[in-house]
């Protein structure tokens, strides 16, 4: 899984947004010797028709290489298909397969080097979203949540394993979520989720240590009404979104929090900065810029 850096946050997730308005799937990859495209210039996107699946055109404003690698007659059940969601990962760790949402609510895996679908997920949906998450090195394993568990899934056997039944702790929880905007640490020990009963409503926000099958973190108040939670790549600070609050950030602990400047209420997505630093990349929702807060000191 390749690691990211704020600029390439911001523009995966301008980019993507605009390709799940497609309702097919197109990979986007960056040709070497590759140069970015910098700068406040607008660009008009280009006339073009519908590509062929599996033919590589290039981005005439960017330089990207894109092919489409879905099409209707693989078979998926809904009107279209799409990556999850711009700020979760479609990938695996070595770049052979992708997971997909159809846009009736059913997941298929497709190789990324022929563009075949290779399965179909039938047991792993249940009342709420999956939100597949890719292991950080093994090609074969993906996390998924599963009412009030996080379960594994082995590609290769099918085998699925529960890691955690949340119901221990919570026995009035009925279900585990982060607002499908939300994702573990890259490296996939810590991972921050809502408790939420049977209407839905979060009874609790945690922070969970997959290595020591823990709970290390508990929140039950809030200033808000809840969007979304994640962990930031590192694994040091858990991040709440709101509905209309600015996005806070804290210590896996909860033992010190803070909140996001003023405008960070828009898409925005975790991201590491060159040297390693924890940042959050938004849309400024005051000045509607693209901006970036250290989320060590919320700077």
């Amino acid at each position: 899984m390749k690691s990211n850096v704020a600029i390439l946050a911001v523009l995966m997730i301008l980019l993507i947004t605009m390709i799940m308005s497609t309702n097919i799937f197109t990979f986007v990859s960056a040709q070497s010797p590759f140069q970015f495209v910098m700068g406040t210039d607008s660009y008009v996107p280009g006339e073009a028709s519908m590509p062929q699946k599996g033919t590589t055109f290039n981005d005439p404003s960017f330089h990207t290489s894109i092919v489409r690698i879905t099409d209707k007659s693989d078979g998926y059940s809904g009107a279209g298909i799409e990556n999850e969601y711009a700020r979760a990962d479609a990938e695996n760790s070595d770049g052979t397969c992708v997971i997909l949402r159809g846009n009736d609510g059913e997941w298929y895996l497709y190789d990324a080097v022929t563009f075949q679908m290779k399965k179909h997920f039938t047991d792993i949906v249940h009342d709420v979203e999956p939100e597949p998450r890719w292991d950080a090195s093994n090609p074969k394993m993906f996390y998924y949540l599963y009412r009030t568990e996080l379960r594994s899934y082995n590609t290769d056997t099918d085998a699925s394993t529960t890691i955690h039944d949340f119901k221990a702790e919570f026995p009035s929880a009925a279900y585990i979520s982060t607002g499908s905007e939300g994702d573990a640490s890259l490296d996939r020990r810590f991972w921050s989720f809502m408790v939420e009963d049977s209407d839905y409503s979060v009874t609790s926000v945690i922070v969970f240590d997959k290595t020591s099958n823990s709970i290390v973190g508990q929140k039950n108040s809030f200033p808000d009404s809840l969007n979304w939670v994640s962990m930031d790549m590192s694994g040091r600070h858990c991040v709440i979104g709101y509905d209309t609050h600015v996005a806070q950030v804290f210590s896996r602990d909860f033992s010190i929090g803070r909140d996001l400047p003023v405008g960070a209420n828009g898409h925005m997505d975790v991201a590491l900065t060159s040297d390693g630093s924890d940042v959050m990349v938004y849309q400024n929702t005051a000045t509607d810029w693209i901006a970036m807060a250290d989320l060590n000191t919320g700077v």
